[in-house]
């Protein structure tokens, strides 16, 4: 389970159900369960602020063997 999908799903054990979560965040509680679910991916800033998340973004060079 990712740290996105841990989150989201703290957020439901707190609130009861993806509806009432989305209400609180202010998100549609299909697209909570898309992300939750794996379905969705990518979810904006917003939504990463209000679930104390931030995107970090890691580049790796191909070119270079891998230990």
């Amino acid at each position: 389970m990712s740290l996105l999908q841990q989150r989201i799903a703290e957020k439901i054990a707190q609130h009861g159900s993806y509806r009432a979560a989305g209400a609180v965040l202010d998100f549609d509680h299909t697209y909570l369960y898309r992300l939750a679910n794996g379905s969705k991916t990518d979810p904006g800033d917003k939504l990463l602020r209000k679930l104390g998340l931030r995107r970090v973004v890691t580049y790796v060079d191909k070119r270079e063997p891998q230990s």
